[in-house]
């Protein structure tokens, strides 16, 4: 509910029914449906009166979520009415981040976090340690990243960064809470 409130910034109404309990009419409506087996399929109802997902977990929701946001981002403020039933067919589906050859703010990891969410994606391979850079910072051997995690250019200018283990914790925090 926090999620579709923050991604959607819809002023609209936003709570959890439960199957076969009549949901009140306008507003967008989270219904666990035990009819749904797998996990992370779900439904999606636009009708005039109100905006239903349904799915039998959490993970289903966040899908179905997604594929509201994706609505509003194709179609704008005139959603169409319809009726969606989906589900991935893959269950790997996921990106590449590599920070060891290229350093990327803890900013453009979370866009990349949210851009993997958005397009259903639920894994994130992140790429922090090799010959090209150490990211991680480990305080028992500070020369990791004392020397690891920077490289010199052909043009004399340093170039690199690792992330502390507080950014590490918040950009995993981050992920867990995009799915």
């Amino acid at each position: 509910q926090r999620e579709l409130r923050e991604s959607l910034n819809l002023n609209l109404e936003i709570r959890a029914v439960e199957k076969g309990v009549k949901a009140p009419i306008s507003g967008i409506h989270i219904e666990h449906s035990s009819g749904i087996i797998n996990r992370e399929h779900y439904a999606v109802q636009i009708s005039n009166e109100q905006i239903l997902l349904q799915s039998s977990s959490t993970q289903g929701h966040s899908l179905a979520t997604q594929t509201l946001k994706q609505l509003i981002a194709f179609k704008g403020a005139k959603v169409p009415l319809c009726f969606i039933q989906d589900g991935p067919i893959f269950s790997h589906r996921g990106l590449l981040l590599d920070c060891s050859r290229h350093f990327f703010s803890v900013e453009t990891v979370k866009k990349y976090i949210e851009l993997l969410a958005f397009y259903k994606m639920h894994v994130l391979h992140w790429h922090l340690t090799e010959d090209q850079g150490w990211r991680i910072e480990i305080e028992k051997y500070p020369k990791l990243t004392e020397i690891g995690a920077w490289r010199t250019e052909k043009d004399g200018s340093r170039y690199g960064g690792f992330y502390t283990k507080e950014e590490i914790k918040s950009v995993v925090a981050y992920a867990e809470e995009r799915g």
